[in-house]
């Protein structure tokens, strides 16, 4: 078994622990809500019934609500509390802070275990009358609406991040000059040091005679088109500070009016498109909920998986995964989930490669049970879906319901609640489940921003390369059954390497000098880092990196990359496959060749380094497998990063995902494909019984597990 804390959790806890958060670990929130649309003709005994079937079928609050004109929302409000359904997203987690002081109060132990405060009839009492407190004095839907609009005409400029989306134009408007020239002033302090970060002392820059900040401003407004990058990446920087600045105040008007209800943020926009480079740093906003609520993205696949051609199963954990690694030790889960089939509405997707293929998608029990188990392996503890009932007309009309189009519960929305009931009759093992990764897939907004910005100048695939290079290098640790989270360069600031036995960077154009150091002091204490290409060519200066000889990047890889080279005109081969994409030209130094091209050179180098070892790629080695299909490309890549190492466990027969808790772990089991029977290998790992959470059933420990077609199944693994 795993070390005491091989794994750093207490580090984990650390990175976004706050006082909110702590509420949250206490009670172990886990809600099961869903958007419930009226329909025409539908009174208040039809919906008293709906609700009553949400409780009876495992779900526990709402999402949202959409009621006909001239109904009242509070008084569905409370109707929804007399039915056991909470009608907020939240669900549990907008109660007030279990404290000392609140039981003292109610006349309740103060070590009274969670577990048996949620049967506490007088505990449950008080958080009722807190939520319907709540309720009376919360404003109106058009108040709120209203509040949304108002914008004070004084005040700082607003950064549009939706608007932003749709652009890959980088560069100041007119009305934000002003501010991002401040900016700049705290930034830098003075005009030379801003000259220096913008390379102005560089041949064919220019610049080094600008006078005021007014002049080097103007070098970033609509019409200008030079060579320099990094006054481009500041305006990215900028307008993510302003983004954030916006979500802090939003947030705490709202703590403002009611401390004990959280908000939520991350939303409607793709986690697959390059948002840091669009002026959204996710990070950054999950930085801020930390103190005010829960990170989620919108996990609609026919509206946000444009860029993974609509590919679903194995994508969705990716999706689900950054969200969780982006906010390590803080509460996440998805707010905004598909709840039922798609095929008329959804993004505009196009595949040239087949004129009919559309973003539409077979949603039924199996598929949900993917989806839902998929979340819980990614580590969210909570569900939001849309909808129950669908919408009755125009736009969406008839889809993404847990209802059937008849409005009325199939088994699609009876499952749903099946495994509901089990992740609520496990929210305090789920709530002390870790991911305990082998790999570590790096994400640094440095190297994002950096991509987009050199789009600006005419390569618009370019923002899509890190995006595809994370995606590639998931898919072949998923498909190999490795277990992996992403690393972000803010996590590694903060120490948490060791964490990981092996540090993966995919397609790492821009390499940070602070990251660097980490990353070779990892590598000095055992670690095991895999870089592939493009990687190390830029610093975070946008200064090319020097990977020559006696330079700090050959000391640590043994070899030196004397120029970066494209297989196409010249193709190259490895092991006889037709490279191409990013290839270089490297001179082993210290470094064992493990493979070479077919020209003879370098391909692939492992160097040993302190106590532990560096590899190089010398290719598109996760960009390969970007794209579903290319056995042959993954299983390269996981041969070269996992070295001498294998999984901890294995499973032939479908996608395994593991978290680990102390009392039991928890397997979850994909089946993309005909029913199978699998066999899960835990290997070294000892268990003294296997249920299935959702029937019930007792497994036999290491026996045949049967897997319905396009379906999951969850194991419990007791120790």
């Amino acid at each position: 078994m795993a070390a005491k804390d091989e794994f750093l959790v207490d580090l984990y806890d650390q990175l976004h622990d706050t006082p909110l958060q702590r509420k949250f670990r206490r009670i172990r929130p886990l809600p099961v809500g869903v958007v419930f649309l009226q329909w025409p003709g539908m009174d208040w005994d039809d919906i008293r019934e709906h609700l009553r079937l949400m409780k009876k079928l495992g779900y526990t609050c709402l999402k949202g609500i959409g009621l006909s004109p001239g109904y009242d929302s509070r008084k569905f409000m409370h109707m929804a509390l007399d039915e056991g359904i909470i009608p907020w997203w939240y669900g549990e987690g907008g109660w007030e802070a279990v404290t000392d002081d609140l039981l003292a109060r109610l006349g309740i132990p103060a070590d009274t275990p969670i577990e048996q405060l949620r049967q506490n009839q007088a505990f449950l009492a008080y958080q009722d009358k807190v939520m319907r407190e709540r309720i009376d004095r919360r404003p109106s839907r058009e108040e709120r609406r209203a509040t949304r609009r108002t914008r004070q005409a004084d005040g700082p400029w607003r950064f549009s991040a939706g608007h932003e989306l749709a652009s890959r134009h980088v560069r100041i408007e007119d009305d934000a000059v002003a501010d991002f020239t401040e900016w700049l002033k705290r930034k830098y302090g003075t005009l030379d040091k801003l000259k220096e970060a913008w390379n102005t002392h560089h041949v064919g820059i220019g610049g080094h005679e600008w006078t005021t900040w007014a002049e080097a401003v103007a070098q970033v407004r609509p019409g200008i088109n030079d060579r320099e990058y990094n006054r481009l990446k500041d305006v990215i920087r900028f307008k993510a500070e302003v983004y954030l600045r916006q979500l802090r105040e939003g947030a705490e008007a709202a703590q403002a009016r009611d401390p004990n209800e959280p908000t939520r943020a991350g939303g409607e926009m793709s986690l697959f498109l390059p948002l840091t480079g669009r002026g959204v740093d996710m990070e950054g906003v999950a930085a801020v909920m930390a103190d005010h609520g829960s990170f989620y993205p919108s996990t609609h696949p026919a509206w946000h998986f444009d860029t993974v051609a609509y590919e679903l199963t194995r994508t969705v954990y990716m999706y689900s995964s950054l969200i969780v690694d982006w906010f390590k030790g803080g509460w996440a889960a998805t707010w905004e989930s598909t709840g039922g089939p798609q095929q008329i509405s959804g993004d505009k997707g196009w595949c040239p490669e087949a004129r009919r293929s559309l973003p539409a998608y077979t949603v039924d029990e199996g598929v949900m049970t993917q989806l839902m188990l998929t979340y819980l392996a990614a580590g969210y503890r909570g569900f939001g879906f849309w909808c129950w009932s669908a919408r009755t007309c125009g736009r969406e009309g008839g889809e993404y319901s847990l209802l059937d189009r008849n409005n009325r519960p199939g088994p699609r929305a009876v499952q749903v609640g099946r495994v509901a009931r089990a992740a609520r009759s496990l929210r305090d093992e789920l709530w002390q489940g870790r991911k305990e990764p082998m790999v570590g897939v790096c994400f640094d907004p440095e190297n994002e921003i950096q991509w987009s910005v050199m789009a600006d100048f005419g390569r618009d695939i370019f923002p899509d390369f890190p995006i595809q290079a994370r995606v590639g290098a998931a898919r072949a640790l998923i498909n190999a059954n490795v277990p992996w989270e992403h690393v972000t360069a803010s996590n590694l600031r903060k120490g948490i390497a060791p964490r990981y036995r092996i540090i993966y960077l995919p397609a790492i154009f821009a390499l940070s000098t602070d990251v660097f150091r980490i990353l070779a002091d990892y590598v000095a204490q055992g670690g095991r880092l895999v870089m592939d290409m493009p990687g190390a060519y830029f610093d975070e200066h946008t200064r090319i990196t020097d990977t020559g000889e006696g330079s700090a990047f050959e000391a640590l890889f043994g070899a030196t990359i004397d120029d970066y080279q494209y297989s196409s005109n010249v193709p190259r081969s490895l092991d006889g496959r037709r490279l191409t994409g990013f290839v270089v030209d490297m001179t082993a130094t210290n470094a064992k060749v493990l493979a070479a091209y077919d020209n003879g050179k370098p391909a692939v180098t492992e160097h040993a380094c302190g106590d532990g070892t560096a590899v190089i790629l010398g290719y598109e080695a996760s960009l390969m497998c970007a794209k579903p299909g290319d056995d042959d490309a993954e299983k390269r890549l996981v041969k070269y990063t996992l070295g001498e190492r294998s999984s901890p466990y294995a499973c032939q027969e479908c996608i395994a995902y593991r978290l680990a808790a102390p009392a039991a772990d928890h397997y979850f089991l994909i089946n993309d494909g005909p029913a199978v029977t699998a066999r899960l290998d835990t290997k070294d790992y000892r268990y003294t019984a296997a249920t299935d959470p959702v029937t019930g059933e007792e497994l036999p420990l290491g026996g045949p597990i049967a897997v319905a077609a396009y379906s999951g199944r969850w194991l419990r693994l007791a120790k």
